[in-house]
């Protein structure tokens, strides 16, 4: 979901190289050599002579490396010596805030958000926050720091119009979920520029859990019969993956309509499960059938479906 690949020079400096202290300095970091950071930065505030700890380096500064890699003490110090590289961007609009929620690193989430709170605000190149970084990445003490420490907006979409909540969902992460859902405070207008939610990416991905969580959520407007924009519903998206476990259960609540609705391309659940699905073909076959479908129809689709089936759009 997330381009972790950083390419070229950051924002910060208009320089192909750095300098050797810079050079220097971004190896000691690097290295969570922190007397060595210590000596260089406190020796440049002396002599006054500028480091530009901002200056990036394959596509990361000092303190990127420094979040990526979870060494608090040096990012702490880093920002001591100039507020401004806290909001030193990758290539991508990524800041040291998002790399350490991705990662995990709570500390430094800590030390971050308390040095400057206005990062939990900031977006990457495609909308996404910190709080998406933390959900994608499955850090619940991450997620809640985020929200409850820093003021995090869980109702933010990104570019794609997709909360933090799909990101979980989608990562299989159902305690972020339910936490996600409990402080959510209001019904989540959840949808993605193609009309998926949570429901749709916990399906998806197989996450039987979380489908389950979600559908029993009585505060939340999650339904079996929900469909994205080109008409599939969860029930679609399990059986177009695989997941048996997903598409059982969901069998079990689902009437009859749900089974038959087509999406746009004029098909129902069942045309994605007998394709590419062997082992699991008969068994989601005969519980659909028997419910839904006449021998006669079941001759027909498997007849006309190697010509005909569509990938589903996600």
């Amino acid at each position: 979901i997330f381009d972790d690949v950083i390419f070229g020079p950051g924002q910060s400096s208009a320089r192909n190289q750095p300098n050797k202290l810079e050079n220097d300095l971004f190896i000691a970091c690097s290295r969570n050599n922190l007397k060595k950071v210590e000596e260089m930065l406190s020796q440049a505030t002396h002599t006054q002579q500028n480091i530009d700890v901002t200056y990036v380096v394959n596509g990361f500064s000092c303190l990127h490396t420094a979040a990526k890699k979870g060494y608090v003490d040096i990012v702490s110090r880093l920002v001591s010596y100039n507020e401004k590289c806290a909001q030193t961007r990758t290539s991508d609009g990524r800041d040291a805030l998002m790399i350490a929620a991705y990662e995990g690193h709570l500390p430094v989430l800590v030390a971050l958000i308390g040095i400057e709170r206005t990062l939990v605000d900031n977006r990457d190149r495609n909308g996404n926050t910190a709080l998406h970084y933390a959900a994608w990445g499955g850090h619940l003490s991450c997620v809640q720091c985020l929200v409850q420490q820093a003021g995090a907006q869980v109702t933010l979409k990104n570019n794609d119009q997709m909360l933090p909540l799909q990101y979980a969902a989608a990562g299989n992460h159902a305690d972020i979920i339910e936490f996600l859902l409990q402080s959510s405070g209001e019904e989540l207008h959840d949808d993605s520029v193609l009309g998926l939610n949570a429901l749709h990416r916990a399906a998806q991905y197989g996450s039987l859990q979380i489908v389950q969580l979600l559908l029993s959520s009585s505060n939340h407007a999650y339904a079996i019969a929900q469909s994205s924009a080109n008409g599939s519903t969860a029930l679609h998206y399990a059986a177009q993956h695989g997941h048996a476990e997903v598409v059982d259960w969901l069998l079990t609540r689902a009437d009859a309509d749900i089974i038959n609705q087509q999406n746009e391309f004029g098909l129902c659940s069942l045309h994605y499960a007998c394709i590419g699905y062997e082992l699991y073909r008969s068994q989601f076959f005969d519980h659909v059938v028997f419910s839904a479908f006449s021998l006669v129809v079941k001759s027909f689709f498997f007849s006309w479906l190697g010509s005909n089936i569509k990938p589903i759009r996600s």
